[in-house]
Formats: C-alpha cells, structure tokens, sequence
C-alpha cells in the first residue's frame, strides 16, 4: 500500500509539474513585448490615401520597438505579430506622387529606376513629423490621420 501510495503521489507531483511548466512556459512567451494591434485611416485633403506606408517610431528610443505597414486605401493595420508596446510613438506617413515616378511600383519615397519620387505629404507628417501617438495596453488602438497638404 505505501508502494502504491508513493507511485500515486510521483504521478501527481509528475502532473502538477508539467502543468506548471506548460502555464509558465505557454503563457506570455508568444507576446514577450507585450505588443498591442494598432490601426486606422489616413486621408489627404478628405480623400483617403491610395497606397503609402506608415511608420510609427518610438519616441523615448530606448527599451521599446517600432513598427510601420503599407497603407491602402486610406486603411492599415498593424496586428498583435507587428504590433507596439505600449507606449508613444512618433508616426510618420510616406506617400508618392505617381505621376513624378517612372516606378509605379516603387516604395513611397523611392524609386528604384531614377532618382527618388516627389514625396506627396509634406515634411511635418514624415521627416519633421508633428504626429505623436500612445499606445495603450487597454486599447483599442485606432489612430486616424487627416493630412492637409493646402
């Protein structure tokens, strides 16, 4: 009986063990940042943007990551998988003038057959970015954007 009482009681140590190991281990290791889905829209002039790319860089660099996604008609979206950690964010948003790119396809900002596009959003939402945002753990997280080039 005291044979068969410590073969029981192994068991449920082995479980107990290994159900504190898999909640340990399965818990929180698919998000170690903590990153939060992000997204929203971005008109220009009330129409909403075509195709772009946004980028949202983090303000105090240290500590925390940032991300950036294209953006198409006037949408994006940055899931869990490339989403941020909470925190603010200095957001750039990028855009071409077709017309100025012998590249259709180039990204925003580039073109990869001559010399770079004419940037069609003015500086203070990209280089010299005024666009601060902050992510919350308790989203939701939609940020839109409305860009007067006029």
């Amino acid at each position: 009986m005291a044979v068969s009482l410590l073969k029981h009681r192994t068991a449920i140590l082995l479980c107990l063990s290994v159900l504190l190991s898999a909640t340990i281990y399965g818990c929180g290791h698919d998000n170690p940042l903590g990153r939060q889905p992000v997204s929203g829209t971005v008109t220009v002039d009330g129409q909403p943007l075509p195709r772009g790319m946004i980028r949202f860089t983090p303000r105090n660099r240290e500590g925390t990551v940032g991300s950036g996604t294209v953006i198409t008609d006037g949408k994006y979206e940055l899931t869990v998988e490339k989403g941020l950690p909470a925190g603010e964010y200095v957001v750039g948003i990028l855009a071409v003038d077709r017309e100025e790119s012998s590249n259709p396809d180039a990204l925003p900002g580039t073109d990869t057959f001559s010399t770079p596009a004419k940037q069609r959003i003015p500086p203070r939402y990209n280089v010299k970015s005024e666009l601060v945002r902050e992510v919350n753990t308790d989203g939701p997280n939609v940020f839109d954007f409305e860009i007067k080039t006029r």
